[in-house]
């Protein structure tokens, strides 16, 4: 998450036209316990949510490809 560059952007609200990537388990979901989350939801600690907006599809892949990279 800390690695993902424009044209994605870390957000909490999935209402929007940019593409966005969530750390589900520290922002929408937060105020849940882990163990319902991750047993009744299915989202664990590393579950990352992304949207996919309006961008040129080719910058959308590439800071994909390059967070990814950094794993």
């Amino acid at each position: 998450m800390d690695t993902v560059k424009r044209p994605w952007t870390l957000y909490g609200n999935l209402g929007a036209t940019e593409s966005i990537a969530t750390a589900c388990a520290v922002m929408t979901h937060a105020n849940m316990i882990p163990e319902d989350r991750q047993v009744v939801l299915g989202i664990s600690d590393g579950f990352i949510h992304i949207s996919v907006g309006i961008e040129d599809p080719e910058d959308l892949m590439l800071g994909l490809d390059e967070a990814l990279n950094q794993l």
